[in-house]
């Protein structure tokens, strides 16, 4: 079993060298969600990434405010989508829950 220093090592590595990063969230947004997915949508600008943010449903209007909102997307088709080399679920335990697991199969 690794520890968790271990575990930061490698999601930071994978982070490093990808080039276009998918961020999803749970299937139905709330603020935690929200929260963690821009935040690490603006660590990857900093790393200059190309970067989408992906959720089944559109995020609440409530939380529109919060910087990079806009960037929010319900519809992204991952057959059709721009070519990606890393996926980051975020605030989901698994991808059935995030509305993934169907997606990513096709």
């Amino acid at each position: 079993m690794k520890n968790t220093a271990d575990i930061q090592k490698q999601i930071i590595a994978e982070i490093e060298g990808a080039k276009h990063v998918i961020l999803a969230s749970h299937q139905n947004p709330d603020g935690d969600a929200a929260g963690a997915v821009l935040a690490l949508a603006h660590y990857l600008e900093d790393l200059d990434k190309k970067w989408e943010i992906f959720s089944t449903r559109e995020l609440n209007s409530n939380l529109q405010f919060l910087p990079k909102a806009e960037r929010w997307q319900s519809n992204l088709s991952f057959g059709n989508s721009p070519t990606f080399d890393l996926l980051i679920v975020m605030d989901s335990g698994d991808l059935k829950h995030a509305g993934l697991a169907e997606p990513i199969k096709s």
